[in-house]
C-alpha cells in the first residue's frame, strides 16, 4: 500500500474528514476567519482524542494514560477570555515615568481581552490568541474570566424568537447581496448573518 494512495487509506481519510468538519464548525460558530484554521484544527484533535469512539471503545486519551479526561476545563472555542496581567505587564495609557524610573500603573488595565483557542496538553493552561496576531499563542493559567455568552448570544436567538426558515426563503435572495457582514469593534471582528 502506498502512503499517497488516499482511497486505500479509508480510516485515515475518514478521520481527516471528521477533523476538518469539526474545524469548520468551530470557525463558523465563533465567526472567525480562515487565518484561525490551525487553532481550530488543533482543538478538534484535542477533543477527538478525549471522546469515546463510535464503537463504544474508550477514548484514545484513556487508552494511553489509563485516566479519564477532564472535559470540565474545555470552554467554548473562540470565546473572549480576559488574561490577567501581572503588575509588571500593566501599562497605563499616558502614564508618566515616576522619579524612581518606573511607569505609573495605578490606573492601568488589569487584564487584556484575547480569544480562547484551546487547552494545553497535560496541564490546566489554556491557549489564547489575539486577532491582530493569531500566530502568537499565549499559554497561561491566568485567565480571570471567559465570556462564553458572547459567542452563543451574539448570533443565535432562542428558537421561539426566531422565525422558522425554509429553503424557499433563501432562494428568493439576490445572489449579489452579501450573506455576511463584518463590523470591527476594537480588536474583534463581529460577523453578522443577514436575516
Amino acid at each position: 500500500m502506498c502512503i499517497s494512495d488516499g482511497p486505500n487509506n479509508s480510516l485515515i481519510e475518514r478521520k481527516w474528514r471528521a477533523l476538518q468538519a469539526c474545524s469548520r464548525a468551530l470557525l463558523h460558530h465563533a465567526g472567525l476567519g480562515g487565518n484561525m484554521w490551525a487553532h481550530a484544527l488543533h482543538h478538534a484533535v484535542y477533543l477527538s482524542n478525549r471522546m469515546p469512539t463510535a464503537k463504544g471503545d474508550p477514548s484514545p486519551y484513556f487508552a494511553l494514560t489509563k485516566t479519564e479526561p477532564d472535559l470540565s476545563i474545555v470552554r467554548v472555542w473562540g470565546c473572549p477570555a480576559i488574561l490577567h496581567l501581572v503588575y509588571e505587564q500593566r501599562e497605563q495609557l499616558g502614564g508618566e515615568t515616576l522619579p524612581s524610573g518606573t511607569k505609573a500603573r495605578k490606573l492601568a488595565d488589569r487584564g487584556r481581552e484575547l480569544i480562547y483557542v484551546g487547552n494545553a496538553e497535560n496541564s490546566l493552561n489554556v491557549h489564547l490568541v489575539s486577532l491582530s496576531a493569531p500566530a502568537k499563542i499565549v499559554v497561561t493559567g491566568l485567565v480571570s474570566r471567559y465570556d462564553e455568552d458572547a459567542i452563543t448570544g451574539r448570533r443565535y436567538q432562542a428558537a421561539s424568537d426566531e422565525k422558522a426558515r425554509t429553503h424557499a426563503d433563501f432562494d428568493n435572495i439576490a445572489p449579489d447581496t452579501p450573506m455576511l457582514t463584518t463590523r470591527v469593534t476594537g480588536n474583534f471582528a463581529i460577523h453578522e448573518h443577514r436575516t
